[in-house]
C-alpha cells in the first residue's frame, strides 16, 4: 500500500492486489503508539474498487484535532515542512497505524484478509511550539 497526503485531513492511497480480487474494504482505522493520541477509537476505513489491480482509496479526518493529536509527542512524527528555516507555516507528521483489511472475489467470497500496518500523514498550518525538529541555531523558540 501506498498512502499520500492530499490536504488538510485527507489521505489517498493506492493497494495493488493479485487477479480475481474485485474490492478493497480497509477496516477502522487505528493508530498505533498511544502516545501521540488521546482519542481511543478509530476513525473510519475505507472501501475501493479495484481496477487493473489496483484499488485507489481515501480516508477522510485525519487532523490535529480529530485525531486529537498531544503536540509533545508529535515532533518524534515530524516529517516536513515549508516556510522559513526557523518559524515553519506548515509541518506534515507521519504516524504509524494498522487496519483490518479485505479482500473480495467479484461474487463477494472473501480471498484474503489481513492486519495491515502502515502510515498515514497529518498536516498543519502553524505548528505548535515543539512538534517540530528546528535546526539547532534556531533557539530553543524557534
Amino acid at each position: 500500500m501506498l498512502p499520500a497526503y492530499v490536504s488538510d485531513g485527507l489521505n489517498r492511497g493506492a493497494i495493488v492486489v493479485p487477479d480475481a480480487v474485485a474490492r478493497v474494504v480497509l477496516g477502522p482505522v487505528r493508530l498505533t503508539d498511544r502516545s501521540i493520541t488521546r482519542r481511543l477509537a478509530p476513525i473510519a476505513g475505507a472501501s475501493a474498487v479495484v481496477e487493473d489491480n489496483v484499488a485507489v482509496f481515501q480516508l477522510n479526518g485525519l487532523t490535529v484535532r480529530n485525531l486529537q493529536l498531544r503536540s509533545a509527542a508529535l515532533r518524534h512524527f515530524f516529517t516536513q515542512g515549508s516556510g522559513p528555516p526557523c518559524r515553519l507555516a506548515f509541518a506534515m507528521y507521519r504516524l504509524p497505524a494498522e487496519s483490518p483489511v479485505v479482500w473480495l472475489a467479484p461474487d463477494g467470497r472473501v480471498v484474503n484478509h489481513f492486519l495491515l500496518h502502515f502510515y498515514v500523514y497529518v498536516g498543519t498550518h502553524d505548528p505548535a511550539p515543539g512538534t517540530v525538529g528546528l535546526p539547532p541555531g534556531c533557539g530553543a523558540s524557534g
